[in-house]
């Protein structure tokens, strides 16, 4: 029987290294079954989780509750280092995703920053829950840091056709995710005693000012001539008709979805810039 538990941990890690987390899970499961007290169970169930999650969500108190149960079976301070380690990979590159849409001004709806802003919250959860089971960790700590000052930033949405919208965490969040920020600059002050947390500035972010999503993700980078060529037509010709306003508006919902779909498909990203972007940024060339 034991056998068959340790068979079952082992094709639970190699579904998780295979992104075949729903695989991973019932595999755990199985073990769980059997042996409801197996720490290693839990733990991989909580990873699986964490495994499986990307930018778009995940369900952290299932994460939390696997990783509790683990560690109130064992309680060896290796469990608690690779479950930390597993949060910090998790978190990491939750911020990173989160960021880059941030620095590519890709949030164009409220709706966009109401889940971003639910995503953070639920991370920074999880890295609270990390930083109670190693209390000394800076790494995660800083990570705390780096987040919440991301997300007590205010957004404004302008749309095209003029007006802005300002979209902040609500008050009783940021006093949450702020009351996380000081207790994680408490834990790097333990080991850096001259440690000076970075200002927390309320700065406000222009999300749609200068957008050219499709253009963008297909030339690669925001600075090319391209994408700036097509801002200038965009800000001095489209911008001044009143069905030059309508289509920016339409673009601005229909953008950045085009845009995910070409930054995840190379064929796709090659073949729009060569038969349509180009061909247009020749004739707003030409008509200068």
């Amino acid at each position: 029987m034991a056998k068959d538990l340790d068979n079952y941990l082992y094709l639970s890690k190699n579904a998780i290294d295979s992104n075949n987390c729903e695989e991973a899970i019932n595999y755990v499961q199985k073990v769980l079954e059997e042996d409801i007290e197996n720490s290693q169970a839990w733990k991989l169930k909580g990873i699986a989780s964490l495994h499986c999650s990307d930018f778009t969500g995940f369900n952290h108190s299932e994460v939390i509750t696997s990783f509790r149960k683990a560690i109130e079976h064992d309680r060896s301070i290796k469990l608690k280092k690779e479950i930390t380690k597993s949060i910090f990979k998790y978190t990491t590159r939750f911020n990173d995703d989160g960021s880059s849409y941030l620095i590519n001004n890709e949030f164009v709806f409220s709706y966009d920053l109401d889940f971003y802003f639910d995503s953070s919250i639920k991370s920074l959860e999880l890295l609270q829950f990390a930083l109670d089971v190693d209390t000394k960790n800076k790494e995660i700590a800083k990570l705390i840091i780096e987040i919440v000052d991301d997300v007590t930033r205010n957004f404004k949405i302008k749309a095209a056709s003029g007006g802005s919208t300002y979209y902040s965490l609500s008050e009783e969040n940021e006093q949450k995710v702020l009351k996380v920020r000081s207790k994680a600059v408490k834990t790097v002050k333990m080991t850096e005693p001259d440690y000076q947390a970075p200002d927390n500035p309320n700065k406000t972010v222009n999300l749609t000012d200068s957008n050219c999503f499709v253009v963008t993700a297909t030339t690669g980078s925001s600075s090319n001539k391209i994408v700036n060529d097509y801002r200038e037509y965009r800000d001095n010709f489209l911008s001044k008709k009143f069905y030059g306003k309508f289509l920016i508006d339409i673009y601005y919902v229909i953008g950045p979805y085009l845009a995910s779909l070409i930054k995840k498909n190379s064929f796709l990203k090659k073949v729009i810039l060569e038969y349509l972007i180009k061909p247009i940024h020749k004739i707003i060339t030409d008509s200068k």
